[in-house]
C-alpha cells in the first residue's frame, strides 16, 4: 500500500485509474470494511486500483478539541487499511485553513488530485466542505456528464444498531468494550509507554504497568480484562482504568497487571486488547480491602479469559 500524506494541491496527481472512497474511517469498523469491499468490487469492474481519502487530524480535534478523542492513531487506520488491501491511503492535512473550503472548491480543486478517476463510493451518511454543505448529490452534479460514476453505499447494521464511529465511542465511554469490540470487528486497543508510577500495585503484590500519553479514547473508569502480545507471546491480565479514589487520585491512569509476568517494562510501548469490564471503579475504605478486591478481579479473569 502506498501512503500519500499532506496537502493534495501541493503533491504531483496520481496518474492511475482510481476507485475513490472518503471518510473519516477513525476505527477502521466494520461499516469501514463494508465499504472497503464494496468498492474494491466495483473498481475490478473498471480495472482501477483502490484509493481511501482521510483526514488527519481527525476534524473533531479541531473543532472540540476539549472533548474528542479518536479510536485510533493514524498509524493504526494506516496500518489496518494496508491490512484490508487497500492500494493508496491518501491522508489530506486537516487544519482551520482547509475546514473552511466550500464543497464545491473541495471537488474542483482537491479532487484533481486524482486524475483519471473511475468511481467514487462513499457512506450512506457522508457529508464534506465547509459545514458539511455537500453531500452525495453535490458529488454527483459536479461529475454529472463525466466517465466518473458515483454512488453511496447503505448503511452497515449489527442487529438493529448502525455501525459508526460515534456509536463506538458511546459505548465504550459507557465501558461496553465488548459492543464495541463487536462493531470494531477486533478488540477494541490502548496504547502508550509503560511509565514509573508510585509503585503502589508492587507494594499491595500485584505490580502494574502505567501507560503514559495514550492518544485514543480511553473507556469508562473500572476494571477490564486485556490481552497483550509480549516477547512473542500472548499474555492475560486485568488493567484498572480510573483516578484511584481509594488513595484520593486526581488524574486518570492506566494500571496495567500481566498475569505471571514480572519483566521490566519501563520505556517500552504497550498494547492491551481489552476483552471484557469485570467491575466499575470502587473506593475502598483501606489497602486491605482494596488488595483482597484485586485478588478477586485476578481470580474472575483466570476464570473467564
Amino acid at each position: 500500500m502506498q501512503r500519500i500524506l499532506g496537502n493534495l494541491c501541493d503533491l504531483e496527481p496520481l496518474s492511475d485509474s482510481i476507485g475513490l472512497t472518503i471518510g473519516n474511517f477513525d476505527g477502521v469498523h466494520l461499516g469501514h470494511q463494508f465499504l472497503i469491499r464494496q468498492l474494491q468490487d466495483r473498481s475490478m469492474e473498471f480495472g482501477a486500483r483502490v484509493a481511501v481519502l482521510s483526514f488527519s487530524p481527525h476534524p473533531g480535534r479541531l473543532f472540540t478539541p476539549d472533548s474528542f478523542q479518536e479510536l485510533m492513531t493514524l498509524e493504526d487506520r494506516l496500518r489496518a487499511l494496508q491490512e484490508r488491501q487497500v492500494d493508496f491511503a491518501v491522508v489530506q492535512s486537516f487544519d482551520d485553513s482547509f475546514s473552511k473550503v466550500p464543497a464545491d472548491q473541495f471537488l474542483a480543486e482537491y479532487m484533481s488530485f486524482f486524475s483519471n478517476l473511475r468511481i467514487v463510493l462513499v457512506g450512506y451518511d457522508f457529508r464534506f466542505g465547509s459545514h458539511g454543505q455537500g453531500d452525495i448529490q453535490t458529488i454527483r452534479d459536479f461529475f454529472a456528464g463525466s466517465q466518473v460514476v458515483v454512488d453511496q453505499v447503505r448503511p452497515h447494521t449489527i442487529g438493529p444498531e448502525v455501525v459508526s464511529s460515534s456509536l463506538i465511542r458511546s459505548k465504550l465511554r459507557a465501558g461496553d468494550v465488548e459492543a464495541a469490540s463487536r462493531l470494531l470487528g477486533r478488540e477494541y486497543e490502548l496504547s502508550g509507554v509503560v511509565e514509573r508510577g508510585q509503585a503502589l500495585g508492587r507494594k499491595l503484590g500485584f505490580p502494574t504497568a502505567n501507560l503514559g500519553a495514550v492518544a485514543t479514547l480511553i473507556p469508562a473508569s473500572g476494571v477490564y480484562m486485556f490481552t497483550t502480545r509480549l516477547r512473542g507471546a500472548t499474555l492475560q491480565g486485568v488493567v484498572n482504568i480510573g483516578n484511584r479514589p481509594t488513595v484520593q487520585g486526581k488524574e486518570t491512569t492506566v494500571e496495567a497487571h500481566i498475569l505471571d509476568f514480572s519483566e521490566d517494562l519501563y520505556g517500552e510501548m504497550l498494547t492491551l486488547k481489552l476483552v471484557a469490564r469485570i467491575r466499575g471503579e470502587q473506593k475502598f475504605a483501606n489497602l486491605d480491602r482494596l488488595k483482597e478486591q484485586i485478588h478477586k478481579d485476578i481470580e474472575f479473569a483466570k476464570k473467564n479469559f
